[in-house]
């Protein structure tokens, strides 16, 4: 079996926060227990991590380096930790890296999965 990976581009220009209506998109928006976007320490993370830009491509870059800078303790000890979890202890690895930048990117607006 041959499993090909392929990441999904934000267009250049794609402005931030998201205003359409597709479901699918919305959905991939909305906190959840493991995702608290709405919660002040995501929001506060985020917004210090886009700074003033609006366009989407650069903020998802810019979250993506604030966490990989962010997360001092990369080691396996954590099971699966929720985005807040990882914001107070600033520990994890690849798990709680990606359920980190996905909160925060949905803090501000932009969905993600």
């Amino acid at each position: 079996m041959i499993v090909t990976v392929e990441p999904i581009v934000a267009p250049r220009g794609a402005r931030f926060p998201y205003v359409g209506r597709d479901k699918t998109i919305l959905e991939a928006m909305k906190p959840n227990r493991f995702l608290q976007s709405d919660s002040k320490e995501i929001i506060d993370l985020a917004r210090r991590a886009v700074g003033d830009t609006k366009d989407a491509a650069e903020a998802i870059r810019m979250i993506e380096s604030f966490v990989a800078e962010y997360i001092e303790n990369r080691g396996l000890s954590v099971g699966y930790a929720s985005a807040v979890e990882v914001a107070v202890s600033r520990v994890g690895d690849c798990s709680e890296y990606a359920v980190l930048t996905a909160a925060m990117c949905r803090a501000v607006g932009i969905p993600a999965q």
